[in-house]
């Protein structure tokens, strides 16, 4: 009875610390995430990311479940954090694409900011999307969403410019 006892035991053990692994939790993530459920997709990867604060799926993931949840500014930030892990080239450009995004919907979809901050904003796409760019030089919808970004910072820049002279 009691090597029974034992074998269950050890079983649960190990069951329960593989659980834990940051894979396992990144898995359940990225299962929530094709579901379209994206917050429990978030806590997945937090999960992960406490047990390894290293582990570039695990952040690169949480940046796209907060996108994914309109949480720009928070997905911004840990696209930023992932820049100061060792990164190949590919992964580096995919985040400075997610950054792009996430800044450029961010000035998009908040109606409070001044033209001066959402201009600053945009300007950091542009940028983002310029690295990712030198790095991914054949990437089309990096290119694309470039050219749209500084369309629309002419735009913005455009109607500043009449608003100005209006009230002249």
């Amino acid at each position: 009875f009691s090597i029974i006892f034992s074998i269950i035991c050890v079983f649960f053990i190990k069951n329960n610390l593989y659980a834990q692994y940051p894979e396992t939790l990144i898995r359940k993530g990225n299962s929530e995430y094709k579901k379209e459920k994206y917050q429990e997709a978030e806590k997945q990867y937090r999960k992960a990311n406490q047990k390894d604060t290293s582990n570039i799926k695990a952040l690169f993931n949480l940046g796209d479940a907060l996108y994914k949840q309109k949480q720009y500014n928070q997905a911004a930030k840990v696209f930023n954090d992932l820049l100061s892990q060792k990164l190949d080239e590919s992964i580096k450009a995919r985040v400075y694409h997610n950054l792009g995004n996430s800044y450029l919907n961010s000035a998009i979809s908040n109606d409070t900011l001044n033209m001066e901050t959402k201009q600053n904003i945009i300007k950091q796409s542009i940028d983002s999307y310029k690295k990712s760019l030198r790095l991914q030089p054949d990437d089309d919808e990096t290119r694309y969403n470039y050219v749209y970004a500084n369309k629309l910072l002419k735009k913005i820049e455009q109607q500043q410019q009449n608003q100005e002279q209006n009230n002249k």
